[in-house]
């Protein structure tokens, strides 16, 4: 889980679903350093748009990883969020 915040809300947010998920909440400058199935990205949204800093992480993932789902990507998030009703 990835997050960029300025005033903690976002920041509370991450730390709230990783601590269900029983995963860590990070910040956007730390590196992704093995491959994930998701990747939940924590932004605020002021003016329209989202932070430059945010724009410039989704750019610098895989982009063999990143695109439209496909059916069994659709499965397995109806499944991940099934098990956590």
């Amino acid at each position: 889980m990835r997050l960029k915040h300025s005033t903690g809300n976002t920041k509370r947010l991450a730390e709230a679903m990783a601590k269900e998920l029983g995963v860590e909440a990070l910040p956007l400058t730390s590196p992704i350093t093995e491959p994930v199935d998701i990747l939940f990205l924590g932004n605020s949204y002021y003016a329209f748009t989202i932070d430059p800093e945010v724009r410039t992480f989704i750019a610098s993932l895989s982009k063999d990883k990143v695109g439209k789902p496909d059916n069994e990507d659709l499965r397995a998030a109806a499944e991940f969020a099934a098990s956590y009703k």
